[in-house]
């Protein structure tokens, strides 16, 4: 009888596309506390790679299955979590005579505690939907149909990520109607990028998959998003 193959047990492939994803992530948070300028438009520097993170878990998923793409997301998560605290208790800690830069880093690390709280809520919704959406379309279509799962499984996402970001950090700050046209505006930029990157993530997903030799599908699974942390 064949062993059943145990999620603790990963390849290196899949390690160096989780470094790579949790480098995305803790990177757009830093990013996030620079407005840009791009042509009339205002925008946050972390929308330039934070929808990289999207990516990179349909990429996970749609080789490895969704309780993979689940340990990658608790996995970022966690470690982001872990760097921003980090940086938020050396903020606090009164810093030596001779250092002049408090100002600049507690404008990255002196984040309200309600931003961070609404980025770590809409992160984690936004991508367990993303891939749950990935997993059950690709069982549906039998893995037929890539380029419109992987759009369609981000237009969810992105539009949880959006819609409790926004109302958790800024109800009570912006005018309802500033917030729905950041809301809005947010979204169709995220969405616009990940069709943009479209060409590219399946490019990837399939060079993946045959350097892996994996292809998983989500038959009769749990998508419980804690049942990456049951053994076996």
């Amino acid at each position: 009888m064949k062993p059943k193959k145990r999620l603790e047990k990963v390849s290196v492939m899949f390690l160096q596309i989780a470094m790579l994803f949790v480098t995305c992530l803790v990177a757009s948070n830093i990013f996030e506390t620079k407005q840009i300028a791009v042509g009339p438009l205002n925008l946050t520097g972390g929308l330039l790679i934070f929808p990289l993170t999207y990516v990179i878990s349909d990429c996970v998923c749609e080789v490895w299955g969704f309780r993979r793409s689940c340990l990658l997301i608790w996995t970022g998560f966690l470690l982001n979590f872990l760097f921003m605290g980090a940086g938020a208790v050396v903020d606090v800690i009164p810093g030596a005579p001779y250092y002049e830069n408090q100002e600049g880093f507690h404008a990255i690390f002196g984040l309200a505690p309600r931003i961070t709280l609404a980025s770590c809520i809409a992160f984690l919704v936004g991508s367990f939907l993303n891939a749950r959406v990935l997993s059950v379309m690709k069982v549906r279509t039998d893995g037929k149909r890539l380029p419109g799962r992987l759009i369609l499984s981000s237009v969810v996402g992105e539009a949880a990520d959006s819609l409790l970001f926004f109302p958790i950090a800024f109800l009570g700050v912006l005018q309802g109607s500033e917030m729905l046209s950041q809301m809005l505006l947010q979204f169709i930029l995220k969405t616009l990028y990940e069709i943009i990157f479209l060409p590219l993530t399946v490019f990837l997903i399939r060079k993946l998959k045959a350097y892996e030799g994996e292809d998983v599908f989500d038959r009769g699974i749990n998508y419980g998003v804690f049942e990456v942390f049951r053994r076996g």
